[in-house]
């Protein structure tokens, strides 16, 4: 993966990271009634390593090529989910109903972590006119480590009923999520060489959450014009 449409191989990163998913769901009649559970984990994330390692400084030539190395860029967002649907059939009011209703739990931890090789200075070469004139060979941008942690969790339920005759069916369904997050504690060091300029620092986490809740609802309706129920 090249970092930049002109970057030495040693600048450039190397993608690792697959996804993992488990699930588990079990079905069960009871009398009438098909219930279903399905609970699954996927661990999920990636990484973003520079070829050149970790070891030496990063910097951007003359040509304006990056080289030596470059920053590394770390996400994990494992996700946990449970899902509970029980369906049945029923006919009333001269209709052929198809129930179903179910419910879920959704929540992920993401954490951001991004580093910078070397003594974590960025070197800029340049050789323009204001460069020559004072004697200058270019300039240096002294970088920090990034991290971010947040916490996303998510309720949901929902119904729905399928009524048909003959040829006609109407869907009509309510549908309600609720979504919450917040900002966890993360912390970064110093740069190495400029700690007065960037020193340490830590983030105690967000003391509130942010949430919202939608209450939606759902209807359609279906003319079947072959009339075989297909």
């Amino acid at each position: 993966t090249s970092t930049s449409f002109s970057a030495a191989p040693e600048a450039r990163w190397i993608q690792s990271g697959p996804a993992w998913l488990v699930a588990l769901e079990a079905q069960r009649p009871v009398g009438r009634v098909a219930l279903l559970g399905r609970v699954s984990w996927l661990d999920a994330g990636f990484r973003l390593d520079p070829q050149g390692g970790t070891t030496l400084s990063a910097y951007e030539d003359f040509s304006g090529v990056l080289r030596n190395s470059y920053y590394t860029f770390a996400t994990q967002r494992p996700r946990l989910q449970a899902v509970i649907e029980a369906a049945a059939p029923l006919s009333a009011w001269g209709f052929d109903h198809r129930l179903l209703a179910g419910a879920g739990y959704r929540r992920s931890t993401v954490s951001t972590d991004l580093s910078w090789p070397g003594n974590q200075v960025l070197g800029l070469e340049r050789q323009s006119v204001f460069f020559r004139t004072f004697a200058l060979t270019g300039f240096a941008l002294p970088m920090r480590g990034q991290s971010a942690r947040s916490r996303q969790e998510e309720l949901e339920a929902y119904a729905q009923d399928s009524l048909r005759r003959g040829r006609f069916t109407l869907d009509v369904g309510l549908r309600l999520d609720h979504l919450q997050g917040r900002n966890l504690s993360s912390s970064v060091g110093a740069n190495p060489e400029f700690p007065e300029l960037l020193p340490a620092v830590a983030y105690a986490g967000g003391s509130t959450e942010i949430g919202w809740t939608d209450l939606l609802p759902r209807a359609g309706v279906t003319w079947d014009l072959r009339g075989d129920g297909g």
